[in-house]
């Protein structure tokens, strides 16, 4: 992973969201597309993995649903938590053949993810640092789910470590450069940190 591109977009919480609540249903092949493209921002999985994906590969630990599955390029089991969204593309899809949305061909499925990002309004420039003008959807890609999922999960103070498990990343280093954060961002997630130490400290003085 170590030459992975580095100057790419992902898209925000808010933006995966908004997307799967966008009315797809006079165009059920983007909405599809759309459902496999939402569901992989939320696992991080490959393409190639997020497409294994069948209901057998669910499991529930603890009262909570978990996808198990062991990733085609590298052979790693990984166990990934099902969000909300997760889990309900797996009851909208639970009576087809495979339990997911149908498979189409990568060139196929790239070419669509923009044209529903562009339908659905994702049209904002100046994300792609490399080409200012271009607008959100031409930019994005399969792989735009990987680098969302893993940004997301670091903007949200996951444990760096705790990523790089899924998205298979051998070092920190190479995890850092895939992932996509403004200074803005960064600072941020590091005032939230810092709030959270000092809450403990105040916690451990009382």
């Amino acid at each position: 992973m170590e030459g992975e591109e580095t100057d790419a977009v992902y898209l925000t919480e808010k933006e995966i969201r908004d997307l799967y609540k966008f009315d797809f249903s006079d165009d059920k092949r983007l909405e599809a597309v759309r459902d496999l493209f939402v569901f992989s921002c939320f696992v991080g999985l490959r393409i190639s993995d997020a497409r294994r994906i069948r209901p057998e590969n669910m499991v529930t630990i603890e009262g909570e649903p978990y996808i198990k599955i062991t990733t085609k390029k590298t052979g790693q089991p990984i166990t990934i938590p099902c969000n909300d969204m997760v889990q309900s593309i797996f009851r909208k899809y639970k009576d087809s053949p495979t339990g997911m949305p149908p498979v189409i061909s990568d060139q196929k499925y790239n070419q669509y993810i923009k044209e529903l990002c562009k339908k659905a309004g994702l049209v904002e420039t100046g994300r792609l640092n490399s080409d200012l003008s271009k607008p959100l959807c031409e930019a994005v890609s399969s792989h735009t789910a990987r680098r969302s999922f893993a940004t997301n999960c670091y903007l949200d103070g996951m444990d760096n470590q705790m990523i790089m498990a899924v998205t298979g990343h051998k070092t920190e280093k190479s995890f850092l450069t895939y992932i996509k954060v403004t200074r803005e961002e960064n600072a941020k997630r590091m005032s939230a940190h810092m709030k959270k130490s000092l809450s403990k400290k105040a916690l451990k003085i009382a």
